[in-house]
């Protein structure tokens, strides 16, 4: 076979790998995927595709809840992005060990690794990714008890959704805001924020479902100074539902 043509089946092995586990052949799957990673690696010494193939590997083991391993993927592919020095590669990497380190409790390296990833997003530019890696960020935040941290970092995201031409994920942020606001002792900021909602997204020309479901908020924030939690949820499948529907370009996140 052409060494052309071996190197692209070899690619092309990461793909079927990849089908072949979601099809449910898990093992035959992940098997194929690491073959293949390795033979590019040894045989053509395509560290950026080995890179690729590695993280599909990880993916793939965080679907099958083997966070222990995946991270371990992570953190032994880090040194070849680094040789790389591709720091968007290194910041991806980064973000998902935080993921991985989130998952199995130890929140220090989480916080870490999710802050480094999200300083150099920042760097580069690359704002979506910023917005994945912040909220990752306000998870852990939260799960602190760091309550005006996360918020401050959700104000960040939220700005960053308006900068994008998102508006409903905009409004999903505030949701989020008025539910965290009286975790950390700002109950009586409530009713403002539901105000400030209505003002701010009427501007940005927010879909019409969802300035009726946002003005019923506000509503029930005025009359009564506080929100239960389906207040909220309530509004928020509203938001869910237009964003489902394409009304406008919904990040994945």
């Amino acid at each position: 076979m052409v060494p052309g043509l071996e190197h692209k089946s070899a690619i092309l092995g990461l793909v079927s790998g990849e089908i072949l586990h979601g099809l449910g052949h898990r093992a035959e799957g992940l098997l194929q995927i690491e073959q293949n990673t390795n033979f590019l690696l040894s045989v053509f010494e395509d560290k950026k595709r080995y890179v690729h193939g590695r993280l599909i590997y990880a993916k793939l083991l965080i679907n099958d809840h083997r966070i222990k391993e995946a991270l371990e993927v992570f953190v032994s592919t880090a040194d070849v992005a680094e040789e790389l020095q591709d720091k968007e590669l290194k910041a991806f990497i980064l973000n998902n060990a935080g993921i991985c380190y989130k998952h199995l409790g130890k929140w220090e390296k989480a916080k870490q690794c999710v802050e480094t990833a999200l300083a150099i997003f920042q760097e580069l530019g690359l704002k979506t990714d910023a917005v994945r890696s912040r909220f990752e960020l306000i998870n852990l935040l939260t799960a602190e008890g760091r309550y005006n941290e996360a918020i401050n970092q959700l104000f960040m995201n939220q700005n960053a959704f308006f900068a994008l031409g998102l508006p409903v994920d905009a409004a999903l942020v505030g949701l989020a805001i008025v539910e965290i606001l009286p975790l950390a002792g700002r109950a009586s900021d409530v009713p403002p924020r539901c105000k400030w909602m209505i003002d701010t997204f009427t501007k940005a020309g927010l879909h019409r479902r969802a300035m009726e479901a946002l003005g019923h908020l506000n509503h029930v924030a005025q009359d009564r100074g506080r929100l239960a939690p389906d207040d909220v949820e309530s509004v928020r499948v509203v938001l869910n539902s237009i964003r489902s529907a394409g009304s406008e370009e919904a990040l994945d996140i």
